[in-house]
């Protein structure tokens, strides 16, 4: 929110016009929570050990009745509900996978819920799976229904197919948190290659990166992968505001990478990125 306010503070000194559209991608939001506790009458920072202020002055009832119920810290068994495993999710992981059952649990609403996954089989070893989200789109204000209209819109140096007018196109984002330029590259080049190897949902045995992008940041991201994805940007950018794109079915989509030294690669699909990266 900052940085947009100062955006239009600048605008009329910088900009001669506003521009088209105002989109951002953030790397990280936190939730913090605060501690203290009360001692003779006064309110202690529970880190510092520092008096804040006197307790007349903090209502706890009339605090705790404005937060959020999601905001509450709760605790929740990582067992399957199915079968008993312990399951396995990665830091900040937003899924959760029993590897008996093959099943993806949602923790988000309080429960573990089922959600839908598929995989799609590594060939060889050293892999490691990068999950993506696969969406499939409606657009309005432009021509994007087939992957013929895809190629056209980005100019893809390819002979537009006559199956390609026929074939549903999908975009493809990032399941996990990565640099901006990062995060865009990649759904760039996965939405232009449109995978399409046939898939199942049996989890590997195989290192699963976590999903720690959840599927509305994905859905809110759309309008920025579309705009990186236009070549005539002065012809479609001043659009901007009259296209709209929403997400009509969501898949989450284990994509097998090859672990060779520093990088991860997808020969296939000529998709590369560095390990390092994917540690933020």
């Amino acid at each position: 929110m900052r940085i947009q306010n100062q955006f239009e503070g600048l605008e009329g000194v910088l900009l001669s016009r506003p521009p088209f559209d105002r989109e951002f991608i953030g790397e990280l939001g936190s939730l913090i929570f605060f501690p203290v506790f009360i001692w003779n009458g006064e309110v202690v920072d529970g880190i510092l050990g520092k008096v804040i202020g006197p307790e007349k002055d903090l209502d706890f009832d009339e605090a705790l009745s404005k937060v959020p119920d999601h905001w509450q810290i709760k605790s929740l068994s990582t067992l399957c509900p199915n079968c008993g495993n312990m399951l396995q999710g990665g830091r900040e992981s937003l899924l959760l996978f029993c590897t008996v059952c093959h099943v993806a649990w949602n923790p988000s609403s309080g429960r573990l819920v089922a959600s839908k996954f598929m995989v799609v089989p590594g060939k060889g070893g050293s892999q490691v799976y990068l999950p993506f989200w696969r969406m499939k789109v409606a657009v309005k204000g432009m021509e994007l229904k087939s992957y013929a209209d895809l190629a056209r819109a980005a100019n893809l140096p390819k002979m537009i197919q006559p199956e390609w007018e026929g074939q549903e196109v999908y975009f493809w984002v990032p399941g996990f948190k990565v640099h901006p330029s990062l995060f865009l590259r990649l759904s760039k080049q996965m939405t232009l290659f449109q995978p399409v190897e046939e898939m199942g949902a049996v989890l590997p045995n195989a290192l699963l990166h976590p999903v720690t992008l959840s599927e509305e940041s994905a859905a809110a991201s759309l309008r920025i992968h579309l705009a990186n994805l236009l070549t005539k940007k002065r012809d479609t950018f001043p659009k901007l505001r009259e296209i709209t794109i929403e997400s009509l079915e969501t898949t989450l989509v284990f994509i097998p990478f090859t672990s060779t030294g520093s990088e991860l690669v997808h020969p296939q699909l000529g998709v590369g990125l560095q390990r390092q990266t994917l540690s933020l």
